[in-house]
Order: C-alpha cells, then sequence, then structure tokens
C-alpha cells in the first residue's frame, strides 16, 4: 500500500529468526506492530497489503521463499522507498560495513544499524 504518518506497522526484512523475534520484541515493545518478512517476496506481499510507518530491512536475504542469500536486496529496497516514499523511516539492518552506496542513501535519510540493534537502536527509528 503506502507510507501512512498514522500507521503503527513497520515492515521487518530480517531471514535469521533470532533477530527477527528480537526487532519484533523490541519494536513491539514501543507501541508498533511489526510485520516481518524471511524474504524479499514475502517482504513485498507485506508491502503490497498494508500501510507502514517505518521500514527495517536486513541487506543480505533471500529474493524468493526458501532461495539463496543474495547480498544488497535491502539497500537495492532502499533505493525505491528513498525514491518514492522519502518521509517513511527506513533503517539497514546489517552486519556488514558501512560501504560507499549505504554512506550516500545515510545522506539522503537511511538510518543504518549494525546488528544485533539494540533497544535504543530500534528507538533512533522509530521515535
Amino acid at each position: 500500500m503506502a507510507y501512512l504518518k498514522e500507521s503503527k506497522n513497520v515492515l521487518v526484512l530480517e531471514d535469521i529468526q533470532r533477530y527477527r523475534d528480537t526487532l519484533v520484541e523490541m519494536i513491539s515493545s514501543l507501541g508498533f506492530n511489526p510485520l516481518a518478512a524471511t524474504s524479499r517476496e514475502e517482504f513485498i506481499g507485506l508491502f503490497r497489503q498494508n500501510d507502514y510507518f517505518a521500514v527495517i530491512l536486513d541487506n543480505n536475504v533471500p529474493y524468493d521463499s526458501g532461495g539463496e542469500i543474495k547480498a544488497d536486496v535491502g539497500i537495492n529496497l532502499v533505493m525505491n522507498f528513498i525514491s518514492k516514499e522519502p518521509e517513511v523511516r527506513i533503517a539497514l539492518h546489517t552486519e556488514g560495513y558501512r560501504t560507499q552506496e549505504i554512506e550516500d542513501f545515510v545522506k539522503k535519510g537511511l538510518i543504518y544499524v549494525k546488528k544485533p540493534a539494540s533497544l535504543d537502536d530500534i528507538k533512533r527509528v522509530l521515535l
């Protein structure tokens, strides 16, 4: 659907269960409704069916359900969000280092969150 400032939905793309569960718990504790996906395909389904306030993306995840992990899936989604939904709060949650490409998006509003995220990191994204 689309970004909605009043929405409590937070779209999450994270394929590793322990990180996903932790993100879901922290997001919920802040009064938001996490909608979590494990692949780009699943994430796109959530994106098409729900309004959202914020997006938290892992960078290296499967492209489709049950598929192999692909590099830079998250950052490619970031490009689309920043160009089409400039008001959305968007974070890249990754174990990777801050590349020049990530730095360029940070200048455009991306919030970089190194794994594992802390509650303070998630507050920085949502509050």
